[in-house]
């Protein structure tokens, strides 16, 4: 690792940082609010906030962590050259040739979150699906589910070239989805609730 990595500090302005905070905000933060149709219900009295704000914060850190270990290894040029630059910072890593060659270890984390990362997906798109149609119960729709998002993924992306252009936009496209229906979903089941009480 090299300290004069990231140096200059702010030398694009603050712009540049409001801008990959917000990518990093709606590409790995925001996305946590589909855990909202998945976990509906705790069984233990711990409030939900509590639980969301540590996720959010381990999550945080261990991001910052990753991040800074790549950019201080590969520096900005090399975060921008590589697709995975995790995967190139850990074959990097050579401790008196006893331990190396490790850069399978991310691919395997990779390869699993993303599997739960899809699996939580479905599991809300089901719930959502059931509750617009007022089915009892979503677990017949999973098999139907599954197989149209097998059809979307054969033709969504070509390569990872197209999907990173995509990556560009892709906070605009979901700021909305992600903060303002949330909120606007949000408000009326308070006022809901309130009036309850």
């Amino acid at each position: 690792m090299d300290i004069n990595n990231i140096r200059p500090i702010l030398s694009n302005g603050i712009k540049s940082v409001i801008k990959g905070a917000l990518e990093t905000c709606t590409f790995l933060f925001l996305q946590t609010v589909v855990l909202t149709m998945v976990l509906g219900k705790f069984e233990r009295k711990d409030s939900p906030f509590k639980v969301y704000i540590k996720g959010l914060l381990i999550g945080g850190i261990i991001i910052f962590i990753i991040s800074l270990t790549n950019i201080l290894t590969l520096g900005i040029n090399g975060i921008e050259r590589y697709y995975f630059p995790s995967h190139i910072t850990a074959s990097r890593i050579n401790i008196r040739n006893a331990l190396q060659r490790i850069e399978i270890l991310p691919s395997i984390i990779l390869t699993i979150g993303t599997f739960i990362k899809i699996s939580i997906y479905m599991i809300a798109a089901c719930k959502g699906i059931t509750k617009i149609f007022s089915f009892k119960d979503y677990r017949f729709i999973v098999v139907p589910m599954s197989l149209l998002m097998i059809n979307l993924s054969s033709f969504e992306f070509e390569n990872m070239i197209e999907y990173y252009k995509f990556a560009d936009v892709w906070y605009w496209y979901a700021f909305p989805f992600e903060v303002i229906l949330p909120i606007i979903i949000w408000i009326p089941s308070e006022i809901k609730k309130n009036r309850g009480r």
